[in-house]
């Protein structure tokens, strides 16, 4: 069946975690025969209590050949609540992995407020390297995790 370009948006449902949060998708289509689905979680009241989100919960840093430049990819935390939120640790295990912040820890991100940081992946060996940073925070939902991936060879 041949879809000519444009774009379908549905709303479908609230979120178990309140009543102001709902999720919304849309199906567009750029041209004939293509298609795809976007998936969104939209909310209609600000956050009173703090809480943070992060703009990826994965990345892959690639292949790197060995010995080479680093590569680097930025990370985004934000403050979506309107009290104050403090970060206490960012912790990595895997030396292949390292975090590049603008300030030292702990950090307080005011209101809305964000913190921009870079990971970088170099290896000195070959081989498949994963780790997670595990962050801590006065968040009392949960730890947070955001998983890391390169190869070396």
């Amino acid at each position: 069946m041949n879809r000519t370009a444009g774009v379908i948006i549905w709303v479908y449902g609230w979120t178990p975690r309140d009543e102001e949060t709902f999720w919304i998708a849309s199906e567009y289509t750029p041209d004939e025969n293509v298609w795809g689905v976007w998936v969104s979680a939209v909310r209609t009241e600000l956050f009173q209590e703090q809480t943070y989100t992060i703009n990826t919960e994965s990345i892959d840093l690639g292949l790197v050949e060995i010995p080479s430049t680093a590569e680097s990819q930025e990370l985004i935390i934000r403050n979506a609540g309107q009290t104050s939120l403090e970060i206490y640790s960012m912790t990595l295990n895997e030396s292949a992995f390292s975090l590049n912040l603008p300030a030292s820890l702990p950090v307080t991100l005011q209101g809305y407020d964000s913190l921009k940081f870079t990971v970088t992946f170099e290896p000195s060996a070959t081989g498949v390297y994963t780790e997670s940073i595990v962050i801590s925070s006065s968040d009392q939902q949960a730890l947070r995790y955001v998983k890391l991936s390169g190869q070396a060879f």
